[in-house]
């Protein structure tokens, strides 16, 4: 990233998902387990200077889910 701020991650997940961002519990769907549309959900984040650590740990449904996640992260 270019500088610090904070600023909006979108995602879509095809199954429950939870998000962290630089070692912080930043997003959490319990429920998703449909076909992930992207953009679909929207968070709010602390964006760092330089390099930042994003991590998705999605639960795959017993296998139904397809895709994975989708990431969006606008300019402004």
């Amino acid at each position: 990233m270019p500088r610090t701020e904070r600023a909006r991650l979108m995602y879509g997940a095809d199954g429950p998902v939870k998000v962290w961002l630089n070692g912080w519990a930043v997003d959490w769907r319990r429920d998703p387990s449909h076909e992930e549309s992207p953009e679909e959900y929207r968070t709010e984040v602390d964006w760092r200077q330089g390099e930042n650590e994003l991590l998705f740990a999605l639960d795959t449904s017993g296998g139904r889910a397809r895709r994975g996640v989708h990431i969006s992260i606008p300019d402004r």
